[in-house]
C-alpha cells in the first residue's frame, strides 16, 4: 500500500520537532572581488535589518510584488517571522551578510 507523501512529510516534520531538530545553514562564499559573503539562518535579532533591506530593494524596482509603502510589517513582526523560521523543522529563511550588513534574503520551505 502506498503512503500519501504529504502525510509522510507531516509525520517526519512532527518527529523532527519532537527530537528538537531544526533546519540550520551557515556557509561562507568568496565573491569575485575577494570579499566573504556569509549565508546563514536569519534570527529574531535580524528583524530590523531585514525590514531595511526589504524597503530598500522594493524602492528600486517596479518588478517586485509590492512597493515599500504597501509593506506594513514592523521590525518586531519581522523578528517574529524570523523566529518562526528558526523554530521550524521544514522552513528556513536564509540571509546574505556582506561586510557585516544584511544584503539579501531567501526563504525555503517544504511543500
Amino acid at each position: 500500500m502506498r503512503q500519501n507523501p504529504a502525510l509522510l512529510d507531516s509525520n517526519l516534520s512532527r518527529f523532527l520537532k519532537r527530537k528538537g531538530f531544526k533546519m540550520e545553514y551557515n556557509s561562507t562564499v568568496i565573491l569575485k572581488d575577494g570579499r566573504s559573503c556569509i549565508l546563514r539562518n536569519g534570527t529574531a535579532s535580524d528583524g530590523q535589518a531585514l525590514l531595511d533591506v526589504f524597503n530598500l530593494t522594493h524602492a528600486h524596482t517596479d518588478y517586485l510584488l509590492s512597493y515599500p509603502g504597501e509593506h506594513t510589517y514592523t521590525a518586531e513582526q519581522e523578528a517574529d517571522f524570523l523566529q518562526e523560521k528558526t523554530d521550524s523543522t521544514d522552513e528556513i529563511e536564509l540571509l546574505a551578510e556582506l561586510d557585516g550588513k544584511i544584503v539579501g534574503c531567501a526563504g525555503i520551505n517544504c511543500a
